[in-house]
């Protein structure tokens, strides 16, 4: 009988074991379930800043314009070097005439 009330106390043991663990998983996931709820919130506000920017407009618009100011932005680059290297060249024909 004795034996039988340890078997016993043994599994509620285990069993109260079991629940501790499953109690501290239960409390952790809440945790993470807060803190991902907050991010989320943080995304949906970002989200709703970046659709007022946008001003009701479309996406493809938005992203067609940008391709047109990212193609103006390699002009002026590039006018910028060579304009650049014209400079260069009457320097070097300033110095020249100065000798």
């Amino acid at each position: 009988m004795a034996e039988l009330m340890t078997e016993k106390l043994e599994g509620l043991d285990a069993l109260a074991d079991q629940i501790e663990r499953a109690a501290a998983a239960i409390a952790r996931l809440r945790d993470e379930n807060g803190k991902l709820n907050a991010h989320v919130k943080d995304l949906e506000g970002k989200l709703g800043a970046g659709e007022k920017q946008l001003a009701g407009r479309k996406l493809d618009e938005v992203l067609s314009e940008l391709d047109l100011l990212r193609g103006v932005e390699k002009q002026w680059t590039t006018e910028r070097k060579e304009i650049a290297h014209r400079i260069e060249d009457l320097v070097k024909k300033l110095e020249k005439l100065e000798t």
